[in-house]
């Protein structure tokens, strides 16, 4: 009995998404078979004593730097703290005291603290705002093979691991330790087996026989975003202990608090002034007289923006109710962020016409903001401001 010509062409396309399916595990493996493996560097092969870090004798305010998560739109943050270092004439690590970074926040953080050969800032900001301009496509780059086996990120991480690789070293460095850093940096990871933050302190690591790491491969952790890169292995070599990490935004996008209270248990007794950067703010709209049809698929894009956002929102509430609760130990709570278009609210879109949209949007909010900026200014650095702040 002759099979009808239906039968066949299903019989083929059976075939074919099969053949498909196991050519996509293949890649898939292969692609994430070696995962980034963190090894915390032996207490005994660190040369040089950790310091721990300290303030001028006079010194009464302790400033702290915080920065949001947000992918490409790190650029933002970017071109504030650029108008911060040209309005003082200082570089960053001379404007604060403590700095604490999520995701892409890590990244502006440990750059601006990366010493040179000399102890001084390897980066400036204009150096940082063309690290998001580069970096950004070379981190986000996604091959047209890659989006057709992974489905687009639907059964495989949405950007090959590779691209995660030596992406940092070179503006990071290969060898700079984490406890190297000009100031004090704090950077959170997730780990997702303990379902927790694992908090890198650079002052904490390298002392007490507690193990240090590589800067850039912190970094590596703190931007592997769960679903867009493989989760990175964190492995300590004197424990034994391994980790399987990522991108801690979907715990705390801003790490306000932890960064005020890390500042309070450094230098205790001291006021605080904190300067929050965003990442821009989502304006996209749910329409509400479609949503109350949608399921799960619809509903998945907002509720990670949310979710975020509630989180981030949660925190600016929380810092700005202690500067009400604890006026004495408060100078000032700054923050800084702003609406951005809906076209250009994909953190991952590295295209040349969304990083150059970006990068106008960027210099707009400083602009918008300049004489908020400029008060900032005379509170980090009071010896750069015209009129003396009373």
């Amino acid at each position: 009995m002759k099979r009808s010509r239906a039968t066949v062409y299903i019989a083929w396309l059976m075939t074919l998404i099969l053949v498909f399916f196991i050519v996509s595990l293949a890649y898939i493996r292969l692609s994430t078979r070696s995962p980034i493996i963190i090894h915390g560097l032996p207490h005994e092969d660190i040369i040089v004593p950790h310091k721990a870090p300290t303030l001028p004798n006079n010194q009464k305010v302790v400033r702290i730097l915080i920065i949001d998560g947000g992918g490409i739109h790190g650029i933002i943050p970017a071109y504030i703290l650029n108008y911060l270092s040209e309005k003082t004439g200082k570089p960053i690590s001379q404007l604060f005291d403590i700095m604490a970074g999520t995701s892409s926040g890590s990244i502006s953080v440990t750059a601006l603290n990366t010493p040179d050969k000399n102890g001084k800032p390897k980066l400036s900001t204009q150096d940082l705002i063309g690290i998001y301009n580069h970096i950004g496509p070379q981190l986000l780059k996604n091959p047209w093979y890659h989006q057709v086996l992974t489905l687009g990120g639907l059964i495989g991480p949405m950007l090959p691991a590779s691209n995660l690789d030596h992406a940092y070293e070179k503006y990071l460095g290969q060898t700079t330790r984490f406890d190297e850093l000009i100031k004090p940096v704090l950077v959170p990871v997730y780990s997702f087996q303990e379902r927790r933050v694992l908090w890198f302190k650079s002052w904490e690591l390298g002392k007490s026989g507690r193990p240090d790491f590589y800067t850039h491969e912190v970094v590596s952790a703190a931007t592997a975003t769960p679903g867009v890169f493989p989760p990175v292995i964190i492995q300590s070599m004197e424990s034994r202990q391994s980790y399987l990490a990522g991108d801690a935004f979907n715990a705390v996008n801003d790490p306000g608090p932890p960064a005020l209270f890390a500042a309070m248990k450094l230098y205790p007794n001291k006021r605080y002034l904190v300067v929050s950067l965003g990442t821009g703010e989502d304006s996209t709209n749910i329409p509400g007289n479609q949503a109350i049809h949608w399921g799960l698929a619809q509903w998945m894009r907002y509720i990670l923006i949310d979710f975020m956002k509630g989180q981030v929102d949660t925190t600016v509430n929380i810092m700005q109710n202690l500067q009400e609760i604890i006026p004495k130990r408060f100078v000032a709570y700054y923050r800084f962020n702003a609406p951005i278009p809906p076209q250009l609210d994909d953190p991952f879109n590295v295209s040349p016409k969304n990083i150059k949209a970006l990068n106008h949007v960027a210099q707009a909010i400083v602009n918008s903001r300049r004489a908020a900026l400029d008060k900032v200014a005379c509170e980090l650095s009071p010896q750069s401001c015209p009129v003396a702040i009373k």
